[in-house]
């Protein structure tokens, strides 16, 4: 009995195929391990990717445009000006918002951090009196309750006495700005490079799936990034709008630090649904902290009053008609996305639940458009012979 080479080769990848899943789960942690170091040195080139995704739109608009010039040497090198004047603009575009944000942060925290250290020393006194003066006195438990309170505990209490603690924190920083650095600087050479990439990927993709798939495989990867890109810029534009009318309200009311509130705000926004409800609760008490409770109030209701006309009738019309869904769409993707992937799957949860929606309803239609042509073809022969009997 002849057995074939094709034969051999599939038996021999599906052995290899057993061995290399006994071995994965055989040793979990070592394979998690492995993973999760890969997924480490990788993080720079994701970086990139993100951004190299982000920019692509501006970026082909203005290669489009550059290529209208009547310069010769400018058409020429039009992708490589466009590219690099996007990069620059979205760098410009970082260092000015830091500029802006972080000292506005500290002046905002440092107010906070004075309004914290003053109750620190008049909550224990306030205690004490009211030891002594209420009936209750011998009932609560009003020296733990001082001790739980004095910040030293209570910086205890978190963790964050521990020198290793700000050590951690301080290697985090600098080792998300050099992967950062570094994201830039792939995310130049991907988009310059674009075309050559698209290719090798075409080539690879024809080299593992048949014609027809692969064409299906792009048009699902062309809806998948329209979607994404329409949630993204049109989630930003909503956030904008939102936090700089939040801005304006502070800098109405007297809130010194209205510029940092209105930052904070605008990057809760970019969350969907919960994020501006986060946006509302950090404003207002911040407010309150440093310009006093009256000022926190009045902050509370102009806030959530900005966020009610942001949630009810802005941002229906430009993410929601943008994605098309529904608001209960949008609460379950972006509740599922974070139970499942934290902080990436609530800001991918509403533009994960749409893509699945468009291609639940392509697949819908592609499955009911030969019954409905069979139906029609039917409807048509009886039309015929209806008309040749009379």
């Amino acid at each position: 009995m002849n057995i074939s080479r094709k034969t051999w080769i599939y038996s021999f990848i599906f052995f290899c195929g057993l061995i290399f899943v006994y071995k994965t789960v055989d040793n979990l942690s070592s394979v998690f391990e492995f993973l999760q170091r890969a997924i480490g040195l990788l993080t720079p080139f994701i970086i990139g990717g993100v951004i190299a995704f982000l920019l692509l739109p501006p970026a082909r608009a203005f290669e489009k445009w550059i290529g209208k010039s009547k310069y010769r040497w400018l058409k020429k090198s039009a992708r490589s000006f466009a590219t690099l004047s996007v990069v620059l603009l979205f760098v410009v575009f970082i260092i000015l918002f830091l500029y802006l944000f972080l000292p506005a942060l500290y002046q905002n925290l440092s107010s906070f951090t004075a309004v914290i250290t003053d109750l620190n020393r008049q909550i224990p006194g306030f205690l004490e009196d009211m030891a002594q003066s209420s009936q209750w006195g011998n009932l609560l438990p009003w020296e733990n309750l001082a001790d739980f309170i004095d910040l030293g505990k209570l910086l205890e209490f978190l963790g964050l006495t521990d020198l290793e603690a700000y050590t951690n924190i301080f290697s985090g920083i600098v080792s998300g700005i050099f992967s950062f650095a570094i994201g830039l600087v792939s995310s130049i050479y991907m988009l310059l490079d674009r075309a050559r990439l698209k290719k090798a990927f075409i080539r690879l993709m024809h080299t593992l799936m048949p014609k027809d798939k692969v064409q299906t495989f792009f048009n699902t990867n062309t809806l998948i990034s329209k979607t994404v890109y329409k949630f993204f810029y049109g989630q930003s534009l909503d956030a904008l709008i939102a936090g700089t009318c939040v801005g304006i309200a502070l800098l109405i009311i007297g809130e010194p630090t209205f510029l940092a509130l209105a930052l904070i705000y605008f990057l809760c926004s970019l969350v969907p649904f919960f994020g501006a409800i986060v946006g509302v609760a950090t404003v207002s008490l911040f407010t309150a902290m440093s310009s006093g409770l009256l000022t926190g109030v009045i902050a509370f209701v102009v806030v959530l009053v900005i966020q009610q006309i942001d949630s009810n009738i802005l941002y229906p019309r430009i993410v929601g008609g943008a994605l098309n869904i529904r608001p209960l769409a949008v609460i379950f993707g972006v509740t599922m996305g974070a139970g499942f992937f934290g902080l990436p799957g609530m800001l991918l949860g509403a533009p994960a639940i749409a893509i699945i929606f468009q291609l639940s309803h392509q697949f819908v239609g592609q499955r009911r458009r030969p019954l409905f042509s069979r139906a029609s073809i039917l409807q048509e022969d009886e039309t015929i012979e209806e008309i040749n009997n009379k």
